[in-house]
């Protein structure tokens, strides 16, 4: 990295450091009028719910104007931070309640650390949430659906500033067709330094989110604060939810939308507080852009939440249904512009799902999509493949794959049964709870995840967390009134969750993380105390802000040089979540040179797996590669093609030589499995020159320049 690159970095970090505090500061602002009344976790969990819808929002309002650009959003961070100053909570409010929340916060820390065993335990916690730390810091992504699509669409989002996504057949074709809730979040870490820096630091922030909102929503169900602990120490080091950070993958901003959602709905059912419906719809709105998967619930949980409104006394109905309507626009303003892009891109609204009502077509499948779902090699309902599926994702401890575990189960099953007892919630409640739990498991035991579910349960019990989080809490608490048993539930749990936190922890390691991230970890231990010490000393309020901006921009210019030295090693030797096909690293490492950006085109071979694109990386680390996918038809129609023979039918090799030339494609990016294009590159040697690959089944081709004709030769050359 030059000496100007680190100048750059620097100046990025100040810009990140003023829109992220824009952010926090407007999200507490609206936390303070909307949860104003609760505790000082509650609204925490409030600020974070309202960050994330701030996010979503403010994503769509730029990107759909094409003004998704590092100026644009600071600019429209601080002009929403001025605007929430002004007119919702005022400066001195805000100083007055961090104050009396942060005081709060210390008398909890003060009673947690009260004893020498809940030290060493905090001390243990510590240390595997430090190591988790580092490891997204460090390492790039390496999620496989974050390298096909995830990390794709935030990537060229920020690369182009405007939502609209190159089209193309195959597994890609139909991705872009999802919203993108998750995505978003990851594209505002991207935008900042055009690189993925802060990719990692995004999934580490969400799941420490995710402890606290567990909290809140054990507190909110009445249950002790040290079974609310306990809850959520042993579901953050569930291996399928700790392995989730550095991936990229949109299960932690999802559950962190649920949790969320069902914790504010529940304390309304309970409290009657207006403010709870809005923050309770706000958190359903980002989930709901997240997955589809969870709209069935989310339904269940609206319907639940308008009835109580529609149906409860004159006086509290006339103070909630405002509220209630207004959170259905704040979570609408937060999913329909997914809808919107596909209508901006030519496709029915909730595309690639075949969906109409008479001749009214909403939904529109793709070929990929249609024959992906309708396999041969999966057997639905056949119970000993669906037992064979429950015992991979439920499994025991020492398993190295990312499941649900069996100690979750059993307790979920134990929350289903409590959460009937209308008497312990209240009926709202418990029919929000348990149709709400019952719906997204019958989601995922249906024929819209049978190929999943069977054919890669050993890495889909991810799919299911929305379900057996909240009936595992469920289950907890029920143990928890039982006082026979809650030492034996304390004991079993954190021992379990010690196991879990190792394997998960540990997974995936190469031989240079055993000694990088170690040493990184001391590194950022010793100058966190020293800064800390530093600045307990300090009574000057402008002199402790400058020393903190000046070193996290001096950490972030360090940490991008060491991502940039260690990008490719971790690609090729370091697992996240599960193994994942890297054998076109050598490509895309050529094509890598920040100095030097290449327009590619992309190729699609017929593959009805999914997802066999793996673009991420070859865009580059600064996202300073093009990308676009040339039809080889002799109309320039991207086809979608069901066989070999539908494509060669209407192929035409000179057509697609032409275009590409006259696209300015520098380089042709053959990923497996065998494409079309590949054959016709493998024709033309004169035409196309070898950079990367196995020459049969993928390779990295530059364009060859076009030799000078006779007449247009150099005088004297001959």
């Amino acid at each position: 990295m030059s000496e100007a690159d680190k100048i750059l970095v620097a100046l990025r970090s100040l810009a990140a450091m003023a829109m992220a505090g824009a952010f926090s500061v407007t999200a507490y602002a609206l936390a303070i009028r909307l949860a104003g009344r609760g505790s000082a976790l509650r609204r925490l969990c409030a600020a974070i719910m309202s960050a994330m819808w701030l996010a979503t929002v403010l994503f769509h309002l730029l990107i759909w104007f094409g003004q998704f650009k590092l100026g644009m959003a600071v600019a429209a961070a601080g002009c929403l931070l001025a605007a929430t100053l002004q007119w919702i909570t005022p400066l001195e409010e805000i100083r007055r309640q961090w104050a009396a929340d942060v005081a709060r916060f210390r008398e909890a820390r003060r009673r947690l650390l009260s004893t020498g065993w809940r030290r060493a335990g905090f001390g243990i916690v510590l240390f595997f949430i430090l190591l988790a730390l580092i490891r997204a810091l460090l390492l790039p992504p390496l999620g496989w659906d974050t390298l096909t699509y995830h990390g794709v669409k935030a990537a060229l989002w920020v690369q182009q500033g405007h939502p609209d996504l190159f089209p193309a057949p195959g597994g890609w074709g139909t991705k872009v067709l999802l919203p993108g809730g998750s995505e978003l979040f990851h594209a505002w870490a991207l935008l900042p330094f055009h690189s993925d820096l802060l990719m990692g630091f995004v999934d580490f922030a969400f799941w420490l989110a995710l402890g606290l909102i567990i909290i809140q929503f054990c507190r909110e169900l009445g249950f002790p604060s040290a079974a609310a602990l306990v809850g959520a120490l042993y579901v953050l080091f569930i291996p399928s939810m700790r392995m989730l950070v550095g991936s990229g993958y949109g299960e932690l901003p999802l559950m962190c939308g649920i949790l969320g959602g069902l914790a504010f709905t529940i304390h309304f059912l309970r409290h009657r507080d207006p403010g709870s419906v809005i923050l309770g719809l706000m958190a359903f709105g980002v989930a709901a852009g997240i997955k589809t998967h969870v709209w069935p619930a989310l339904a269940w949980a609206g319907l639940v939440l308008g009835t109580v409104v529609l149906f409860q006394r004159r006086e509290i109905r006339q103070n909630s249904r405002p509220a209630f309507l207004f959170g259905v626009l704040c979570a609408a303003l937060a999913v329909l512009p997914w809808l919107g892009l596909n209508l901006r891109a030519g496709h029915p609204p909730l595309s690639p799902f075949p969906l109409r009502i008479g001749s009214l077509i909403l939904g529109e499948s793709t070929p990929t999509f249609e024959v992906y779902h309708q396999r041969l090699d999966v057997v639905p309902g056949d119970p000993a493949v669906e037992l064979a599926a429950i015992q991979d994702i439920f499994q025991q401890p020492f398993s190295f794959w990312p499941h649900n575990g069996l100690l979750t189960l059993c307790l979920a099953l134990t929350g289903l049964v409590y959460v009937l007892r209308f008497r312990r919630f209240g009926a709202a409640t418990a029919l929000l709870l348990a149709g709400f739990i019952g719906v997204n498991a019958l989601v995922f035991w249906g024929p819209s995840f049978t190929v999943v579910r069977q054919l890669w349960s050993h890495v889909s019990g991810r799919f299911l967390l929305p379900a057996v989080i909240p009936a595992f809490l469920l289950g907890l608490g029920w143990l928890w009134t039982r006082p026979s048993a809650r030492r034996v539930t304390i004991a079993v749990l954190m021992i379990v969750a010690l196991i879990h936190a190792g394997y998960s922890t540990f997974f995936g390691w190469a031989e240079f993380a055993r000694r990088v991230i170690p040493e990184s970890a001391a590194v950022l231990a010793i100058l966190s105390a020293a800064l800390y010490a530093l600045l307990r000393f300090n009574r000057r309020a402008w002199l402790t802000a400058l020393i903190v901006i000046a070193s996290l921009a001096a950490a972030l210019t360090a940490l991008q040089k060491e991502r940039d030295h260690l990008r490719y090693k971790a690609l090729k030797q370091s697992m996240v979540l599960h193994w994942m096909e890297n054998h076109w690293a050598d490509g895309a490492e050529v094509l890598d040179d920040p100095a030097t950006p290449r327009h590619l085109a992309v190729t699609a071979g017929i593959d009805f797996n999914g997802d066999n694109w793996f673009l991420y990386y070859f865009l580059g680390r600064r996202f300073q590669n093009t990308m676009t996918y040339i039809s080889p038809t002799r109309s320039g129609r991207i086809l979608d093609a069901r066989s070999w023979e539908e494509l060669y039918s209407v192929a035409d090799h000179r057509l697609w030589q032409k275009r590409v030339v006259n696209a300015g494609v520098s380089h042709i990016v053959c990923l497996p499995p065998w494409s079309l294009e590949l054959e016709i590159i493998k024709r033309r040697p004169g035409l196309f020159r070898q950079v990367a690959g196995d020459s049969a089944t993928w390779g990295v081709y530059t364009i060859r320049p076009p030799r000078p004709k006779r007449s247009e030769a150099r005088p004297g050359s001959r």
